[in-house]
């Protein structure tokens, strides 16, 4: 049997963690050929009590193998395999903040130890990962995050006129800020807006944000879908990402995508979006000036876009994950 941590789905603020592992489950559900699964939830105030409380509940279901979908999990007797989404530290150091870098390599160097296994959602999150333990390389897999685009098709619509371009996930402090681009964003925005054209920020921005530039802190699902089908460009200027929602949403929703080639990002747009470095103002304010004033440039990007977002099937990512865990602990 399997055991599933879902401690991710249970705090606050909710992270792309919590994303990943819905997502899996949703292809869990939808795999008509997995083991059986125990959903392992620890009713506990914090990450840390969870865990305390995991052992037991795994022991009580039986479970041969234990999935954990982030890089922090309990002590346990069977066989582990994690999940590693991103080591910024590895390119950026501390770009999170040192204690949150520390708990990176902490967290990182207890995986390399003791898991069984480790699933990456890219291979740029395992060539940042081999770089720091290369002895893991034969324990690496690499099983990109499962995305379900069906609720993001059914909210496209006619882009708002007049147009506005939008940024989904803003970092919650100023060094997720910085992770995140929001700085980048501003200052190209600053120097290239296209005519008419607003620009949206989803989350609580950490730095200040110009005049005229609106903030949406906390839409709702649908909200936000709505928010997103109705732009006429999604920007994505992350400094780095162990995956990244937004551009697949977005995509999905008939938006084009303007993003950087930071960490894993190239491999989830492929070559569906429009791609610039990351960190460059100029670049970016080259880009948006070209795609705001060139309405067949960004429609150009959007049916490849909708291909590129059905290509992460939630039932495929759970095959794959499957043969992982049956490899190190389930019977066949």
């Amino acid at each position: 049997m399997i055991a599933i941590d879902l401690a991710p789905l249970t705090f606050q603020p909710r992270t792309g963690v919590a994303r990943a592992l819905e997502e899996l489950l949703r292809g869990f559900d939808a795999y008509r050929d997995r083991p059986p699964t125990a959903l392992i939830m620890g009713d506990a105030p914090s990450a840390r009590a969870a865990r305390r409380l995991m052992p037991a509940l795994v022991r009580q279901h039986g479970a041969s193998v234990f999935l954990s979908p982030w890089s922090a999990f309990p002590r346990l007797e069977i066989p582990v395999v994690s999940v590693v989404h991103e080591l910024p530290f590895v390119v950026h150091g501390p770009i999170e903040g040192r204690v949150r870098a520390w708990r990176h390599k902490t967290w990182l160097a207890r995986n390399a130890r003791d898991c069984a296994a480790i699933v990456t959602p890219s291979e740029a999150t395992r060539a940042d990962l081999l770089r720091v333990h290369p002895e893991t390389e034969d324990r690496v897999h690499v099983v990109p995050n499962a995305f379900e685009p069906a609720p993001w098709e059914a909210a496209r619509t006619q882009p708002a006129d007049p147009p506005y371009a939008i940024m989904v996930g803003v970092g919650w402090d100023k060094r997720m800020a910085a992770k995140k681009g929001l700085d980048v964003l501003l200052a190209a925005w600053i120097r290239a807006a296209p005519a008419g054209w607003t620009l949206k920020l989803v989350g609580e921005p950490a730095l200040n944000v110009p005049p005229g530039i609106q903030v949406h802190a906390q839409p709702d699902d649908e909200t936000l879908r709505g928010l997103v089908a109705r732009a006429s460009l999604l920007v994505y200027p992350s400094r780095y990402e162990g995956f990244g929602y937004p551009p697949l949403e977005a995509m999905a929703a008939g938006v084009p995508v303007l993003t950087t080639n930071a960490g894993s990002i190239p491999e989830v747009v492929g070559e569906a979006a429009h791609v610039v470095d990351a960190g460059s103002v100029s670049a970016l304010a080259d880009a948006l000036h070209t795609l705001g004033t060139d309405d067949a440039r960004r429609t150009s990007r959007v049916e490849a876009g909708v291909v590129r977002a059905r290509a992460f099937a939630p039932p495929e990512a759970a095959r794959r994950m499957v043969e992982i865990l049956t490899s190190v602990g389930v019977p066949a």
